[in-house]
């Protein structure tokens, strides 16, 4: 997943691919809800969607904390999901 940082023109790259084990239509359904991306991301601390295809999320690391306007710009049902 890509980023860019609200009101910053630097970029920089967070990745991270997990697996869950349940049915992969429960697996979507769980992770289209954004709000629950912060109980397994490591990074991410919370999620406040803003949209049905954008989200705010707060990022938490050693250095500080930030903010980044993210969107969902791939949702294939029971495959997987991108944000950006």
């Amino acid at each position: 997943m890509g980023s860019q940082s609200a009101g910053s023109n630097s970029w920089r790259l967070v990745q991270e691919r997990v697996q869950l084990a349940m049915a992969s239509t429960e697996a979507y359904r769980f992770c289209r809800n954004a709000h629950n991306l912060a109980i397994f991301l490591s990074l991410v601390q919370r999620v406040d969607e803003t949209g049905t295809k954008s989200a705010l999320w707060s990022l938490s690391e050693d250095a500080g904390s930030e903010q980044l306007e993210m969107r969902l710009t791939e949702d294939l049902p029971s495959r997987g999901l991108q944000w950006r």
